[in-house]
């Protein structure tokens, strides 16, 4: 039983690039972020909590399992920590961990009932708008100084846009970017026109590529048009379709509580809406979906590889079907996480859009480099830095009309600490624009500027860890988790 759920610890921690730091009896100790750092590290974790719980689910429903069901507490706290030398010998070898958030993330998983992910409040803040949460209120904590606020991760959001997520009703303003945001309204006239377009906007991770992208949305929102958003995920990246799967779900409006039969039937007024002919695109997609179709509209009597050519062209066709009646703007952000078959869906798609008014508007880091790029359809934008103006009306404009002194202004913006490069650290500050300083403890206590409360404080010149850290621990009837994910 320990071995099984060990198993289903590690491998849940490693799917999200965590470190198993180390197992102590029935209880688990894991970072994100050290000893390889991401810019999403407390999503992560928390990703990789809901999903233990989902294996240990599975785990109790299997009916030749034996004894007594498993379940799991898991604490999970972000904050400053200093990673030492390895202590240790053979298989207890570990990285040693100075600071206080190892302690808060046991605390916190001492509290949580079976089956409950508890985070801190730090942690929170960081992946606020991709989770729903319940307060639990103020939490006294042994080894802690002070009363820590606890919240329940109830379930995972569905925003359909990590930009939309991560900034919730915040957005920061968009400037510097007139050239770029005239370029996209062209090319959204002449997709107007018949004559569809792509357009690949590309950059470093936080410049304001889905900043830019949201603009253009804006701009459009009061025309007739349908819009189709899709998110290509990092966790995904092996997950067939997976931003077209879950961009349908999104559409056709599935509940988690729906019957099979009821998202059946929300699948088929979803495709009402760009053909007339429902049954044989339902029975493919049904299957996309996972639904059981079968008894409804038949087997699908193909082989695997038909079945993929065949679901493909009917995802065109149905993008096709939209744009007879419609404009389509269609969005697909970070597309540097797309899996192999979205890409094959939108080899399809980009030859085929010349001849229909739809506007393909993607979004990809540098190092993406897309097929269909020299297309006469195909547009690129590159994003670059800010300069230092544009930079202080941005700061400006993410302080809600907050007058910040000069010295102030140029610890965040000064390109003499590369401050418009990203900090490794979980999340982005300013909304849009990474930054660093060399004293975030006097800014925060005298200016109390907004986006120190994200945790993606200022950065000191030097800084060991910042992280979150996961637990867990085992019983007969109980696995208490506690996992603590970091960041260098």
């Amino acid at each position: 039983m320990i071995l099984t759920y060990q198993e289903i610890c590690t491998r849940c921690v490693a799917r999200y690039e965590g470190y198993v730091a180390r197992f102590f009896g029935d209880g688990m100790l894991a970072y994100f972020g050290y000893p390889r750092a991401h810019e999403d590290e407390t999503q992560r974790a928390i990703h990789a909590g809901l999903e233990i719980l989902d294996g240990l689910a599975s785990l109790n429903s299997d009916e030749g399992k034996e004894g007594e069901n498993l379940a799991a507490r898991i604490g999970i706290a972000t904050g400053p920590v200093v990673v030492g030398d390895i202590i240790g010998d053979g298989a207890s070898q570990e990285s040693a961990v100075i600071g206080e958030t190892p302690n808060i993330a046991a605390r916190l998983q001492a509290c949580a009932e079976p089956n409950q992910v508890i985070v801190s409040a730090a942690t929170k803040n960081l992946a606020a708008g991709e989770f729903d949460y319940r307060d639990m209120g103020e939490q006294s904590l042994k080894g802690v100084d002070r009363p820590v606020t606890a919240w329940l991760v109830v379930g995972e959001l569905d925003h359909g846009s990590r930009f939309d997520a991560a900034r919730g009703q915040q957005i920061a303003p968009l400037v510097g970017r007139d050239e770029e945001q005239d370029m996209l309204v062209r090319r959204w006239q002449r997709a107007l026109s018949g004559s569809g377009q792509v357009v690949m906007v590309s950059g470093e991770a936080g410049i304001g590529k889905s900043r830019l992208t949201h603009g253009l949305r804006d701009q459009i929102r009061d025309q007739r048009h349908i819009e189709l958003n899709y998110q290509c995920s990092p966790f995904h990246v092996s997950s067939a379709l997976y931003p077209v799967i879950n961009q349908l779900e999104r559409a056709a409006g599935h509940a988690p509580d729906d019957a099979p039969e009821t998202k059946l039937d929300k699948l088929e007024q979803l495709l009402g809406q760009s053909t007339d002919e429902i049954e044989f695109p339902s029975r493919l997609l049904a299957e996309l979906l996972s639904l059981p179709g079968k008894r409804r509209y038949g087997e699908v009597d193909v082989s695997p590889i038909q079945q993929k050519d065949q679901t493909l062209q009917v995802l065109v066709r149905q993008l096709e079907g939209l744009g007879e009646s419609q404009p389509v703007l269609v969005v697909f952000e970070d597309l540097h996480w797309a899996d192999p078959t979205t890409l094959e869906l939108l080899d399809l798609i980009v030859e085929q859009i010349p001849r229909i008014p739809v506007m393909l508007l993607a979004t990809h880091r540098p190092d993406f480099r897309p097929a269909w790029t020299g297309e006469a359809q195909v547009s690129s934008i590159s994003l670059s830095k800010l300069d230092p103006g544009n930079c202080s009306a941005l700061v400006e404009g993410v302080a809600g009309g907050l007058s910040l002194p000069p010295e102030v202004l140029d610890e965040i913006i000064s390109p003499r600490r590369d401050l418009l490069r990203k900090p490794s650290c979980t999340g982005t500050g300013l909304q849009g624009l990474p930054v660093r300083a060399r004293r975030p403890k006097r800014l925060t206590t005298i200016w109390g500027l907004p986006w120190m409360d994200s945790n993606s404080y200022l950065r000191p010149t030097r800084i060991d860890i910042c992280g979150s850290i996961f637990w867990v621990k085992e019983s007969r009837r109980l696995l208490p988790l506690a996992v603590t994910p970091a960041r260098k």
